[in-house]
C-alpha cells in the first residue's frame, strides 16, 4: 500500500521526549536503535537532540526510572518514595509561606541537624535524615549556624554522596547556598572522575544543577578544568550530555568555554556517528558563536561523504543542509553528485541525496540529473528500493527539459520495473510520460509527489522514512 510520504521537520522529532530542563524549555528523544519506531508513550513536547530538546533540541530517551535525571529539585526523594515521604518532603518547601508557628515547628526540626555532626555521609544517604539536614540549609536562622560544617563534611565524601539517590539531593541543596569558592571547591572535586559522575543517575543531577548556576570567571575556570578534553565522552552519554547542554545554553559560553565546540570539531567524526552524540552535535551547530559555528560546519562538510552513509551521521548532513548555507549546501552537493550512484542506493544517504536535490541550486540540478542520466547510472539506479525514490524525485525536481532527458533514458530499462514491488509507480510514470513526449508533449509533464513503499516516520525527531527490505538483508 503506498503512502505519501511527508518530510518532517527535523525540529518536531516524534519520539518520546524526556524534559531536558526544569522548565520543561528543551526536550530529547533518541530510537533505541536505528530501526526502532517513534514512540509517543511519554508525549512529545515540541522539540528540536530527536532524541531532542523540547523547544529546539535532542537527547535520549530515557526508561521511566531515569525520566527523573533532569528535574534537579532538591526537595523530592528520588528514590521509589512513599506517599508519605513524598508529603513531609514537600514540606519543606511549603513553610515559608505557612504561618510562624508551622514556620516555628520547621526552624525546630531544621535544629535537630546537630544530631548529624560527624556523620553526614551516613545521614545523607537516609531519607528522613537528609531532608532535615535539606531543612536547615534552606532556612537563613539555621543556615547561618550550620551551613559551613555540613559543606565541610560533604565535601570530605563528595563522590559517595553524588552516586546517591538522597546524597545527591543534599548536595543540589547545598549547591544552591554555596559562595563561588565552595562552588568551585566541588567543582574540584568532582573534576577527578567527572565523566563518571555525569554518566550515572544521581551524579549528573549535581553536575547539571553545577552547571545551571555557573555565572563567574572562577566557576567556569572549575568547569573547564572538569570537562576539558573529555566533550567527546560526555556529549555520546545520555545522561552526561545533559550537562555539556546546559553549558552550552549559558549565554557566556562563547567568552569562557568555546573548547566545548572546539572538540566537537576535533571529534566530529565520532560524535555524529552516535546515537547521543549526533543530538548533541546539532545542537552545538545552533548555539556556537560564530567562529566555532564556522569550524563545526567545514567538518560536517569535509565528512559528509562518510556521514551520509552513517544511520546517526546522516541527520547531521540534513541538519547542515537545511540550514540552507549556500556555500556549505554546494560543497555537500558535489559530494552527494561524486557518490550519486552509490549513495541513491543506500538506505541512510538516499535521505540526504533526495534532501540535495530538493534544495538544489539551479547549476548543482543540472549536474545531479546529468549523472543521473548516465545509462549505468541508471540502470542501477531504477532498479534499487531506495534509489528509485531518488530518480521520483529527481523527476519531480527537473526543469521541463531535464525531465525529458531523464525519461528518455529510464523508459530503455522500464522494463525491467513491471514486476518489481517497489518499482510500479516508476515505471507507470516513465511510459506514460515516455508515450506523451513521443507525441510532441514532452515539456507539459507534470509534477507528481513520490509516493513511499511503507509508512513514514521520523526518527531521531529528523526525517527518516521506512521502505522494503532490501534482499540483501540491509534493513
Amino acid at each position: 500500500m503506498h503512502h505519501h510520504h511527508h518530510h518532517v521537520p527535523m525540529y518536531q522529532p516524534m519520539y518520546a521526549s524526556v524534559p531536558l530542563d526544569k522548565d520543561n524549555t528543551t526536550a530529547v528523544s533518541v530510537p533505541s536503535t536505528p530501526e526502532a519506531r517513534p514512540v509517543d508513550s511519554l508525549g512529545s513536547a515540541r522539540m528540536s537532540i530527536s532524541d531532542g530538546v523540547g523547544s529546539n533540541s535532542s537527547l535520549p530517551s530515557m526508561s521511566a526510572s531515569q525520566q527523573d535525571v533532569n528535574h534537579t529539585s532538591v526537595t523530592r526523594d528520588c528514590a521509589q518514595p512513599s506517599a508519605e515521604t513524598t508529603a513531609d518532603a514537600t514540606s519543606v518547601a511549603i513553610t515559608h509561606g505557612k504561618s510562624s508557628n508551622t514556620s516555628a515547628q520547621s526552624v525546630a526540626r531544621a535544629s535537630g541537624v546537630i544530631a548529624h555532626r560527624g556523620s553526614i555521609l551516613r545521614a545523607g544517604c537516609d531519607a528522613q535524615s537528609c531532608r532535615t539536614i535539606q531543612s536547615a540549609i534552606t532556612h537563613q536562622a539555621t543556615r547561618n549556624v550550620h551551613y559551613h560544617w555540613i559543606f565541610e563534611e560533604a565535601l570530605a565524601s563528595l563522590q559517595t554522596l553524588c552516586m546517591d539517590p538522597f546524597g545527591s539531593n543534599l548536595l543540589q541543596t547545598l549547591v544552591e547556598h554555596a559562595s563561588i569558592e565552595q562552588r568551585c571547591s566541588i567543582w574540584a572535586g568532582l573534576a577527578p572522575t567527572f565523566v563518571s559522575v555525569c554518566q550515572s543517575l544521581y551524579g549528573t543531577r549535581v553536575a547539571q544543577k553545577l552547571t545551571d548556576v555557573i555565572g563567574t570567571h572562577a566557576e567556569w575556570a572549575s568547569f573547564h578544568a572538569a570537562a576539558n578534553g573529555r566533550i567527546s565522552e560526555l556529549v555520546r552519554d545520555e545522561h552526561a550530555a545533559h550537562v555539556v547542554l546546559k553549558a552550552m545554553r549559558k549565554p557566556d559560553v562563547s567568552i569562557y568555554a568555546t573548547f566545548i565546540f572546539n572538540e566537537m570539531a576535533t571529534y566530529c567524526e565520532d560524535i555524529a556517528m552516535h546515537r547521543q552524540g549526533c543530538l548533541l552535535l546539532q545542537r552545538g551547530l545552533e548555539l556556537a558563536p560564530p567562529a566555532s559555528r564556522a569550524t563545526l560546519l567545514s567538518r560536517v562538510t569535509e565528512l559528509a561523504g562518510i556521514l551520509m552513509f552513517d544511520p546517526f551521521g546522516n541527520y547531521v548532513v540534513q541538519y547542515v543542509l537545511d540550514l540552507r548555507l549556500p556555500g556549505v549546501s554546494h560543497d555537500i552537493g558535489l559530494v552527494c553528485t561524486h557518490e550519486i550512484d552509490r549513495a541513491a542506493c543506500d538506505k541512510f544517504a538516499s535521505n540526504v541525496i533526495e534532501k540535495c536535490i530538493r534544495q538544489a541550486s539551479a547549476v548543482l540540478r543540472a549536474a545531479i540529473v546529468a549523472k543521473l542520466a548516465q545509462p549505468e547510472v541508471m540502470q542501477a539506479v531504477m532498479q534499487d528500493s531506495y534509489a528509485n525514490y531518488v530518480l521520483q524525485t529527481a523527476l519531480d525536481e527537473s526543469t521541463a527539459e531535464q525531465h525529458a532527458t531523464l525519461i528518455s533514458v529510464a523508459s530503455k530499462y522500464a522494463h525491467h520495473l513491471s514486476n518489481s514491488p517497489y518499482g510500479k509507480r516508476l515505471h507507470a510514470r516513465i511510459t506514460n510520460s515516455h508515450q506523451h513526449s513521443t507525441k510532441g508533449n514532452h515539456g507539459n509533464h507534470h509534477h507528481h509527489h513520490s509516493h513511499r513503499a511503507g509508512s513514514h516516520h521520523s526518527g531521531h525527531g529528523y526525517h527518516q522514512r521506512s521502505r522494503h527490505q532490501r534482499q540483501d538483508g540491509h534493513a
